[in-house]
């Protein structure tokens, strides 16, 4: 490889100009998402990463970048000690495996429901944060309950976990392409976006610039499979 050397050089810049530009985009994110009143669940802190941990093993080079994004976002009235009565929230993950189905980074956003009412810490723990981000695998256990199409387009999408899945009721989202999020704008439809789910109005508007409006055929057929029903004694 010619000028192998300079290209390892800008790759580097590259990588860290990345994770620069998204961690502002998460931070302004996180602002407009504060005016509506939800805030990170407090248990994770600042912290981006969870089941997918960051290593300097030389032995785990793979893992010295990140690959799984999540936040979890609450009510920030919900956060307080002696409420027990949340049963969902706003999730938004970004999947950075080679795994991926898709062709560009998907900034995946929607509400998670479970089945009954918890504190704050009851939901830190009923958090699966590996099986969110396996969705955009075209081996994944979820499978889509139903979608909502807007103007002929496929913008909302309802999946339910194949096996019982730490009390989840179902996972309502919608796909951004992380590359097209560039404008305090985009980001303010997708925040307004989330804050009808988190209502109960699928009557969300995203302007094409911002959504994905196709998804790869073979994971929408990942997500249709039949459900096996259950052994029966």
């Amino acid at each position: 490889m010619p000028n192998k050397g300079k290209s390892i050089m800008e790759a580097i810049q590259y990588l860290d100009g990345f994770y620069n530009d998204l961690g502002l985009l998460l931070s302004n994110f996180e602002n407009l998402l504060a005016e509506k009143g939800f805030i990170s669940i407090p248990n994770a802190g600042n912290r981006v990463t969870f089941d997918y941990a960051v290593a300097n093993h030389i032995g785990y080079s793979k893992r010295w970048t990140l690959k799984c994004i999540q936040r979890l976002y609450l009510k920030e009235e919900e956060t307080e000690e002696n409420v027990n009565s949340i049963n969902k929230a706003i999730l938004c993950n970004l999947a950075l495996y080679p795994t991926s189905a898709f062709e560009m980074p998907i900034f995946m956003c929607g509400i998670v429901s479970w089945e009954g009412n918890y504190s704050q810490n009851e939901i830190y723990s009923l958090w699966p944060t590996k099986e969110f981000t396996e969705l955009m695998n075209l081996k994944n256990n979820w499978r889509l309950k139903n979608k909502q199409e807007v103007e002929g387009k496929s913008l909302i999408f309802k999946f339910m976990p194949l096996e019982k899945l730490r009390n989840i009721e179902d996972y309502t989202l919608f796909f951004v392409d992380l590359v097209k999020v560039e404008s305090s704008k985009a980001l303010q439809e997708i925040v307004d976006a989330l804050e009808n789910l988190y209502d109960g109005n699928d009557e969300i508007v995203l302007s094409s610039d911002v959504i994905v409006e196709k998804i790869p055929e073979k994971l929408m057929a990942t997500w249709n499979l039949p459900v096996k029903p259950l052994d029966v004694d």
